[in-house]
């Protein structure tokens, strides 16, 4: 059976804005799931563990976050079968929704840890860490440690919610 693919997307912020790290834990939050890796009915994440136990609503999906010099794209993109799109399409808004009126303390805690270890992955090598250097000094002018990025990210806590509700509100009116 063929199977479509789709995205469900938000105009986002830009690199330099102050609140780009809270959409990084944001996509964090969401997850992503595969429905040939058995563990997701396990998660901790409730995206990924809703689709899992509907598991014919959804094959895949992977929440994004791209950002541009002055705006971005964040949002999830899904494939499903096309008996099961509406399902797949709801599971995911209500999710986005749940975020604009409640994020529960410690999945924001596991979101933020889940942002930090994926920063850290990327660093894996001098290749990697002189790309990033590279890239801070391009977009922001100056270097942030490694140190003062995983402390940025553990001193978000209403910013999530707050641009949770700037860019999903509009469409729970």
């Amino acid at each position: 059976m063929p199977a479509c693919h789709f995205a469900i997307a938000f105009e986002s912020v830009g690199w330099t804005h102050p609140d780009s790290v809270a959409f990084v834990v944001l996509q964090s939050l969401l997850g992503n799931y595969n429905r040939s890796d058995g563990s997701a009915q396990w998660s901790n994440m409730r995206l990924p563990r809703s689709m899992a136990v509907h598991a014919d609503h959804c094959l895949s999906f992977s929440s994004f976050n791209t950002t541009y010099t002055d705006t971005g794209l964040f949002g999830v993109y899904c494939l499903a079968k096309p008996p099961f799109i509406h399902d797949a399409v709801t599971n995911i808004t209500t999710e986005l929704v749940r975020n604009v009126f409640k994020i529960e303390e410690a999945a924001l805690e596991r979101a933020k840890a889940k942002a930090k270890m994926n920063v850290l992955a990327t660093l894996d090598g001098t290749q990697a860490i002189a790309d990033e250097i590279g890239r801070q000094l391009h977009v922001y002018g100056k270097f942030a440690s490694v140190s003062g990025g995983q402390a940025l990210l553990s001193s978000l806590v209403l910013r999530v919610q707050g641009q949770a509700t700037e860019i999903f509100s509009p469409c729970c009116a």
